[in-house]
């Protein structure tokens, strides 16, 4: 019988297993004999050639086999209240006309009358133009960021949103800012005949999608904006029970643009309309039921917001560049 292993080391040989072969794709066999075929799993090119056709197709895979290239769309949103605009007096200088812009000439063009003008692409600033004026300091586009932080207390100034997306060339990037809100869908009953309502819920905010386009030292940015938003609420009633409907708005904007890497593209024009609803009454007075309407008045205030999107694509064509332009827009990632 044999002996219990009491421990120790044992020598002995270990067989590997062969590498699994590709598994190629059914081959296509040219006239001349040449077979070509492909394996999926390993990204490889299969082909059964003489030497000339060989070295011929290496040289058509490596000018097809090439890096592509990608694009950083850097985006801010920013919602300012007109009345604010008219209150602090900013004034956007723009030097000249380009990329079909709607600014009106070389002259110092109103923040407020250039955004309420009704044009959704306001216009392509160049490097020389896209600076700002605040009481007498100029910033450049970058740091428009930085300086509508500055204005955002106090002054009617949101920075709704700060994106930046990565895509490749001639494939979609797309930016979400919303909310997702409860939409009354139906109504059914219990047993006791008592009314159900029941709810769906649905995504409400601006949604911006852009397609870069590389053309030499060019991009064909292809831009599509659609905002909805909620703008006040109806109360229905069944039976005893009350809901509210949120009513909304829904502006769609699709516009074409050729711009300059880094070139910076502004959408405006986007106003609307929002009611304020406050109420104002004694302390201690107003809450008496019946008397209490008295001593409170509701007041109802309407304010215009104006809300423009910069734009500006960065083409990105090695690792290197891609690491530097993160670097540089890092500030605006926290």
């Amino acid at each position: 019988p044999k002996q219990p292993y009491k421990g120790g080391t044992r020598k002995g040989k270990v067989k590997k297993s062969p590498s699994p072969k590709p598994q190629p794709s059914a081959f296509i066999v040219t006239d001349g004999g040449m077979k070509i075929g492909f394996d999926r799993g390993t990204n490889s090119v299969l082909l059964y050639a003489t030497y000339s056709e060989y070295e011929g197709i290496k040289r058509l895979i490596e000018k097809l086999d090439v890096r592509k290239r990608q694009v950083l769309i850097a985006a801010t949103v920013v919602e300012a209240s007109t009345r604010k605009l008219l209150d602090i007096g900013v004034r956007w200088q723009v030097l000249g006309k380009r990329g079909g812009a709607s600014f009106r000439g070389t002259s110092l063009t109103d923040v407020y009358g250039a955004f309420l003008s009704g044009n959704f692409l306001m216009g392509v600033l160049s490097e020389t133009g896209r600076t700002m004026t605040l009481g007498g300091t100029s910033v450049l586009f970058p740091d428009l960021v930085f300086l509508f932080s500055l204005l955002e207390s106090g002054t009617g100034f949101n920075i709704v949103s700060n994106p930046r997306v990565l895509t490749l060339d001639n494939e979609p990037a797309v930016i979400k800012v919303g909310q997702v809100v409860p939409y009354a869908e139906g109504v059914k009953f219990d047993i006791n005949g008592q009314p159900i309502i029941t709810y769906d819920y649905r995504e409400v905010g601006l949604e911006l999608n852009v397609t870069p386009r590389i053309s030499g030292e060019n991009l064909s940015l292809s831009i599509e904006l659609t905002l909805e938003e909620i703008i006040d609420f109806v109360t229905n009633q069944i039976g005893a029970t009350s809901y509210t409907v949120p009513v909304t708005s829904n502006r769609v904007l699709s516009s074409d643009v050729v711009v300059e890497n880094g070139q910076t593209v502004v959408l405006g024009g986007l106003v609307s309309t929002k009611t304020l609803r406050t109420m104002e009454g004694v302390p201690g007075l107003w809450r008496i039921p019946v008397l209490g309407r008295l001593f409170r008045r509701d007041v109802h205030q309407e304010d215009k917001t104006s809300l423009f999107i910069f734009i500006t694509p960065y083409v990105v064509s090695s690792p290197e560049e891609l690491s530097r332009i993160t670097q540089e827009h890092k500030p605006y990632f926290l």
